[in-house]
């Protein structure tokens, strides 16, 4: 009896032990990928899941580090397991659809943002994207919708009147297009899109003097391309 409880106890121990070196790995490559050190915090994730291979959130974190280094297809694989280990799992959905849309598979993408708004549909940054995919897919009314409802969840997003902005133009809704434009940069001052569309349209809209403003503003901000169009339309 008292040898069969000592094995017990060291069994216990045994596994106890290997939880919490897991748990350790984990907590270091996390510290890490804050430190946006990713290649030694997918060394530690690696190791954490060599030792418990059963852990969904391991296996998502370890794929937003393969996302910050551009490995879209690894991360997009990390992403599924997290996924298959919790089908509600709305934060994999969610960042395998921005994978998606980093490798143009727009439409992969809504699928997948689809998926996370049957789980949380107030998930407002989800309809940001979504729109984003739409518009790379030229459906561009459908992109206004998604980014209405964005700004109805937050209307203080400037990324979404940028975002808005374009499609409405793309729609040839040049006042829209700038009221949106307008918006983003009370939002945000220091956004260089922001100026840098305002100012295509303005030179759309034979604005030159204030096109040419809006593009100065732009590349005072640290878009080259605005630089670039200046040499051209602006002197």
């Amino acid at each position: 009896m008292k040898k069969g409880f000592i094995l017990i106890f060291a069994v216990f121990t045994f596994g106890n032990c290997f939880c919490q070196t897991a748990n350790q790995y984990f907590e270091s490559g996390k510290s890490k990928a804050e430190a946006k050190d990713f290649i030694n915090a997918i060394s530690d994730y690696n190791k954490s899941i060599d030792i418990d291979n059963k852990i969904g959130n391991l296996y998502f974190y370890r794929g937003v580090s393969k996302s910050n280094l551009n490995d879209y297809l690894a991360a997009i694989i990390d992403y599924t397991k997290a996924i298959e280990l919790d089908p509600t799992d709305k934060e994999s959905f969610y960042n395998r659809g921005i994978s998606k849309s980093d490798m143009n598979d727009h439409r992969g993408a809504i699928s997948d943002y689809n998926k996370v708004l049957q789980i949380d549909p107030f998930y407002y940054k989800v309809y940001l994207n979504r729109g984003f995919s739409k518009s790379n897919l030229e459906d561009h009314r459908g992109a206004i919708l998604d980014y209405n409802i964005a700004i109805q969840l937050d209307p203080y997003d400037y990324f979404a009147y940028l975002d808005r902005g374009v499609s409405k133009r793309n729609l040839l809704d040049y006042k829209g297009a700038l009221d949106d434009y307008n918006k983003c940069i009370h939002l945000n001052p220091n956004n260089e899109d922001g100026f840098l569309n305002r100012g295509l349209l303005k030179m759309k809209l034979n604005k030159k003097n204030e096109a040419c403003l809006d593009l100065s503003k732009a590349g005072e901000l640290g878009s080259s391309k605005a630089y670039e169009i200046i040499k051209y339309y602006c002197n």
